[in-house]
């Protein structure tokens, strides 16, 4: 039985560069509301890669033994989605003042009619929709909460 338990540590190895690639980027200057994006892309990208290599590598016995079907490797995706929303709510936490990164209305436009001086123009309304991640505290709440019970 002690003998298993041992050996079951070495599962373990893979998940350390997912472990130590949030707090790589953070070293490295990386805000954290600008890897919120890793919280749904790490697992999205995971799941053709698990997907692709379980229908190749379908009863192999270091795909079946050693990352147990794709577990090991999608849990190192959901470890940098539950690190990286971990992070995220944090700083949300800690930051003293909250601070707005842009005008929330300013992708659209109702001046559609418009006179250039010979003529008038119909626009379409919409001038720039832009992406990005609004962090309020039922987001972030939700964030972990959804990043912690799928790492379980």
């Amino acid at each position: 039985m002690n003998e298993q338990k041992n050996q079951e540590w070495n599962l373990l190895v893979p998940l350390a560069p997912a472990i130590a690639l949030v707090p790589l980027l953070a070293v490295m200057g990386v805000e954290p509301i600008d890897l919120g994006f890793a919280a749904i892309a790490a697992p999205l990208a995971m799941f053709p890669v698990v997907l692709l290599i379980g229908q190749i590598w379908n009863g192999n016995e270091t795909w079946v033994s050693r990352f147990k079907e794709g577990g090991i490797l999608a849990l190192s995706a959901l470890s940098v989605s539950l690190i990286a929303g971990l992070w995220m709510v944090l700083d949300f936490l800690g930051a003293g003042e909250k601070k707005a990164h842009g005008d929330p209305l300013t992708w659209l436009d109702f001046d559609v009619l418009r006179y250039d001086g010979t003529q008038w123009n119909i626009d379409a309304g919409f001038t720039n929709i832009s992406f990005g991640i609004w962090l309020d505290p039922i987001s972030a709440m939700l964030l972990f909460v959804a990043t912690f019970l799928c790492f379980l």
